[in-house]
């Protein structure tokens, strides 16, 4: 881009050049294709202005430095939306970066190969990034600042920084599986948000940090095999339905913090359980093995483990280039696809079960393996925890519409259950609320099944009162 002209030269020439430029009064644009950097552009699509309801769509964005998709026009600029989906974006310093505004989409979008993956502003808001693959990027793979941010369907693996970053107040993030990245599998610092839904394993320094995490429901988060399962900072929020294995440390209290409540089952099995680097009066739990403490009213577990939870290394995969499942690192050349949702490249391990896999991102000549993380069928404490769906039944209790969260505080949502996105139903929020189909979350962490989730449905009962739930169609994965 030539700063004095706004022109864009399509043939690379300079330190200041784009491929393609959308400026304002491009409304309404659509952009498709296969498209290829130079080493001196310094985007390849480039976003100035304002401007609405972009899209770019079943694309592929490959570079060589630079960012893939940015806005380029300096501040007060507005993309309000910007749609992006079913595009890889490869080989980038950023992904996508700078791109600011309102009511952004993107959709099964693959990140791969980049310094950094995605950067979002806090001057964005409501964006929504759904069926999102983060992987092998040589830093983060996305952090988002961006106000009630949606996250649905994350995975995060082999990062060399963390894998997701959640920064914007009021967020949601649902559906989250955060592995072999060498920093933190999710980092946390917001308000008022849901998170729900969370395997995060074998992170070289931690799978959850929450900081600051003012009136967050933290629930079914499954954390093994990293360093802390997770570190809370600060005003810590709710924790329900944890487990927390196979760590260095469990939960590790810092910077003072306080108020943390814990409840329902909280499963430990760890080095140290509980560690207290700084806390306030009422951190929520005490002592070595975690013991209640002020508001928490946990049911708790001690030596658990998460071995045999998971179906582990996979020795055959037809959808991947590498069909035995092991390549050393640097020849990867086929990072994306695999059989199911559950499955990532990661460190290899002495044994079959992926809780031995060595911490952090599988780099240069080290041994790579596929693995598999979805659950065992022979597991029973996490799986099932709330409860399990016959065909044509009633729905169970868990998941009836008096069991609800109150999002910002006054929206009610069902705890146990995933809005179904795109459906054209609801509002796409990931919380499931009254007169919306939905998927009941039966276990702890991102597995709640796989398969036709149409074939199995059960009765939902309404609630009754002002916060209640009515008129859901509930579905279920088949276990």
């Amino acid at each position: 881009i030539n700063p004095s002209t706004g022109d864009c030269d399509t043939g690379g020439v300079g330190t200041q050049q784009c491929l393609v430029l959308v400026k304002t009064g491009s409304d309404l644009s659509y952009l498709e294709g296969d498209f290829n950097g130079t080493s001196n552009l310094t985007e390849l699509v480039g976003l100035e202005g304002f401007i609405d309801l972009f899209m770019i769509n079943n694309s592929q964005l490959t570079g060589q430095g630079g960012s893939g998709i940015e806005g380029v026009g300096g501040g007060g600029q507005r993309f309000d939306g910007t749609t992006i989906a079913q595009t890889k974006i490869q080989n980038f310093n950023f992904a996508i970066n700078s791109v600011v505004g309102y009511y952004k989409l993107y959709y099964q979008l693959e990140i791969l190969n980049n310094s950094f993956g995605i950067v979002e502003s806090s001057t964005s808001w409501r964006s929504k990034y759904v069926d999102i693959s983060l992987v092998n990027n040589s830093g983060f793979g996305l952090v988002s600042s961006s106000w009630y941010v949606i996250l649905q369907n994350i995975k995060a693996f082999n990062n060399t920084d963390y894998g997701v970053g959640i920064w914007g107040t009021g967020s949601v993030g649902k559906n989250i599986l955060s592995v072999g990245n060498s920093t933190k599998g999710v980092d946390v610092s917001n308000s008022n948000s849901v998170l729900s839904n969370f395997t995060l394993v074998s992170n070289t320094t931690s799978g959850l940090v929450s900081s600051t995490c003012l009136s967050c429901l933290h629930d079914n988060i499954l954390s093994s095999n990293n360093g802390t399962g997770i570190v809370v900072y600060s005003n810590a929020g709710v924790y329900s339905d944890i487990f927390l294995t196979e760590n260095a440390k469990g939960i590790d209290f810092q910077s003072s913090s306080s108020g943390a409540e814990f409840k329902n089952n909280l499963f430990l099995g760890n080095t140290t359980n509980c560690t207290y680097t700084s806390i306030g009066a009422n951190p929520g739990l005490t002592g070595v093995d975690c013991d209640n403490q002020n508001l928490s009213t946990a049911t708790r577990t001690l030596g658990a483990s998460a071995l045999g939870y998971f179906k582990g290394k996979v020795t055959s995969e037809a959808s991947n280039t590498h069909s035995t499942g092991v390549s050393v690192a640097n020849a990867i050349t086929d990072w994306l696809n695999f059989e199911n949702f559950f499955r990532v490249w990661g460190n290899t391990a002495s044994a079959v079960d992926l809780i031995t896999m060595n911490k952090g991102a599988c780099t240069g000549s080290n041994t790579c393996n596929i693995w598999d993380f979805g659950l065992s069928s022979s597991v029973s404490a996490i799986r099932n925890v709330h409860g399990s769906v016959i065909n044509g039944a009633t729905c169970p209790t868990s998941v009836q519409g008096d069991k609800v969260g109150l999002y910002q505080g006054t929206t009610p949502y069902l705890i146990n259950a995933t809005e179904i996105f795109g459906d054209r139903i609801g509002n796409d929020n990931g919380l499931c609320e009254s007169n919306e189909e939905c998927i009941f979350s039966p276990n702890i962490g991102a597995y709640q099944g796989e398969g036709d989730y149409t074939t199995t449905i059960c009765q939902f009962e309404n609630g009754v009162g002002s916060n209640a739930i009515v008129n859901v169609k509930m579905y279920a994965y088949p276990q």
